[in-house]
């Protein structure tokens, strides 16, 4: 969202820089020329508290000294971390501070100290953005924030291709279907659930695969789940993909098992490429793209013989698939990248904002 964001303010005519506290090797989305760039070179990884504490005050005096430099007019902290250093930072500088939370902050937890910093910090935002209804309430009730704002992630559609480049046809060969599924390879996302519940109803359905494009920790685990289940040559994990629009485009059905989410930005893509979609309705997000048997297929969350039965249904049912397909890409226009920024930009000038 950093880069989407900024690349659509930079080329509707903002001076934006993008700033981050690890190197730039680390970035996986690249930006164009007209957005300027700057790392702070100061990434944690593996710290005791004490260090994390002392890394953090660098951060923040090391921002606070880059906004005296530059001089915004606003400056946004992009997830929890970062939006308490940017809240900190930019106490007394006369631009408009903005946090943003990610994800649905109960369903990810911060350390107790941090949690605390956090949602003492917020006090000193000027706004605080959310992405849905839940987590703007939550922010609420439990931070110091003065002015909360419900801004979902906008959609970038058509997706551009990046490196690395995966061929579909590499992994699945023409004449069979693909149920997809994209996140990284970490809990939240619930792939292990996915491959349940394909477990369950393969054998009977011999020209179905399921292919789960991403990395992460979760690798070895879900492989051997693959093998226990006896699942190879049917489950696929291709890893990191730069072109997953192909893949959007060369599947049947997308699926989502995620245990929480803040907005899910591949769910939204899916259903903008016509893709049907099925879902756990987990907290948060599926819930605001998703209007069951309208769109997509939304099941209760952790349910996963009803979400197996629901991929069942759509694997069988092709007319379904067609009808769900046709009202999901309503949300190209529901989303539009121009839409979403505006109400960025209102946010920025919301009663109160520390406005030059």
């Amino acid at each position: 969202m950093t880069a989407i964001l900024a690349q659509h303010w930079a080329d509707t005519g903002h001076e934006v820089r993008v700033m981050t506290f690890a190197d730039e090797n680390a970035n996986f989305y690249k930006l164009k020329s007209n957005v300027e760039y700057e790392t702070l070179r100061c990434a944690s990884a593996g710290m005791t508290l004490w260090k994390k504490i002392v890394l953090n005050l660098s951060r923040i005096l090391k921002l606070r000294r880059r906004l005296k430099v530059f001089q915004p007019d606003v400056v946004i902290g992009m997830m929890s971390t970062t939006s308490a250093i940017v809240a900190l930072a930019s106490i007394g500088l006369r631009c408009t501070a903005v946090g943003s939370e990610r994800v649905h902050p109960p369903l990810d937890p911060l350390p107790p100290f941090q949690n605390f910093i956090r949602n003492v910090s917020y006090r000193f935002h000027d706004v605080v953005v959310a992405q849905t209804k839940e987590s703007a309430q939550w922010i609420r009730t439990h931070t110091a924030a003065r002015t909360v704002h419900v801004i979902p992630n906008p959609l970038a559609w058509p997706l551009d291709a990046k490196e690395p480049i995966l061929a579909p046809a590499d992994f699945c060969p023409a004449g069979r279907f693909v149920i997809l599924a994209v996140g990284r390879l970490v809990p939240q996302k619930g792939f292990d659930s996915i491959i349940s519940a394909f477990a369950a109803i393969y054998k009977d359905r011999p020209s179905w695969d399921l292919v789960i494009l991403g990395t992460g920790p979760d690798r070895r685990s879900l492989e051997t789940q693959i093998d226990q289940l006896g699942l190879k040559g049917r489950v696929f994990l291709p890893g990191r993909v730069g072109n997953v629009g192909d893949w959007y485009k060369r599947a049947s059905i997308f699926a989502m098992t995620s245990r929480f989410e803040g907005f899910p930005n591949a769910l939204l893509e899916a259903m903008a490429y016509g893709l049907p979609v099925i879902s756990m309705d987990c907290d948060t997000g599926p819930r605001d793209l998703i209007e069951h048997n309208v769109n997509g297929l939304l099941i209760a969350s952790g349910d996963q013989a009803a979400f197996a039965e629901g991929l069942q249904q759509l694997m069988e049912d092709e007319d379904l698939r067609r009808q769900l397909s046709e009202k999901a890409r309503d949300v190209i226009k529901r989303y539009a990248i121009g839409d979403i920024s505006e109400q960025w930009l209102s946010c920025f000038n919301s009663p109160g904002t520390n406005k030059r």
